[in-house]
Order: structure tokens, then C-alpha cells, then sequence
């Protein structure tokens, strides 16, 4: 079944996978000095290194964009 949320328009160019990647992104967090709290918001893009969690293939974002 095609994605039709965060992973809307990914899958893997070698084997077709579409269900589960690993992408490498940017998390903002509520820290204090007793460690961290509440994310407040993740973002990758395009050029985020990604891997495919089936095959072990690896790239950015935009090569794994159909």
C-alpha cells in the first residue's frame, strides 16, 4: 500500500521498500540540567542521509523519492 503520510513519495531504489527507513534529521529539545525533555519538532528534508531497513541501502531522502 502506498504511503500517504510522513513517508508520502519514499521508497527504496534498490529493493522497493516502502514501509521503514531510517533517516538521520534535526530535533529540537526543552533541555534542562536534568537531561531532556519534550521534543518541540523533528525535520528532515531532501538531503537527509536515509536507510532502508530492508535491504540495508543507503543514500539522502531525495534518491529514495519516487
Amino acid at each position: 500500500m502506498p504511503n500517504d503520510n510522513a513517508l508520502k513519495g519514499i521508497a527504496c531504489p534498490n529493493c522497493g521498500q516502502a514501509d521503514e527507513f531510517q533517516i538521520t534529521a534535526t530535533a529540537t529539545f526543552d533541555i534542562t540540567d536534568e537531561g531532556t525533555g519534550d521534543y518541540s519538532g523533528v525535520e528532515w528534508d531532501e538531503n537527509s542521509p536515509i536507510a532502508c531497513q530492508k535491504c540495508g541501502h543507503m543514500g539522502v531522502v531525495k534518491a529514495f523519492t519516487t
